[in-house]
């Protein structure tokens, strides 16, 4: 009986996934963020199935920039519900965006890395998987 139950929840946990693939947002291990060349620490890139990028700065992890595959230009993206800045989920299936960066400048994204300079002219490079 305990495994049938088991089962079941499984059965629906993978459902929900699935279903919401695209606004679920997992911590890529690998990722890093290079301004100017130099690594920064205390980032935390996240990425959904969508290979959207979302990148969380500072000791709290707070959610700095967001491209969305889709649009790529970068930009801010209002609150997302996280755990510990290892999965975030969103509101929708594109991120809402609170403002952009870059001024109109698209981002280059590839499945290994995402390019693109910051509002000041930065280079700004994140090195993904």
């Amino acid at each position: 009986m305990a495994r049938i139950i088991l089962a079941t929840i499984a059965a629906m946990l993978l459902v929900a996934l699935g279903m919401n693939r695209n606004r679920i947002y997992v911590r890529d291990p690998l990722g890093k963020v290079y301004r100017r060349g130099v690594r920064q620490q205390d980032n935390a890139v996240l990425i959904n199935f969508s290979n959207d990028v979302l990148v969380m700065t500072g000791p709290q992890h707070v959610q700095e920039l967001l491209i969305d595959s889709v649009g790529r230009v970068p930009g801010t993206p209002q609150p997302m519900s996280c755990l510990r800045a290892l999965v975030c989920l969103s509101e929708d299936a594109q991120a809402p965006m609170l403002g952009w960066k870059g001024g109109v400048t698209r981002a280059r994204m590839s499945s290994r890395e995402v390019t693109f300079n910051d509002d000041d002219g930065t280079p700004v490079r994140i090195a993904l998987r």
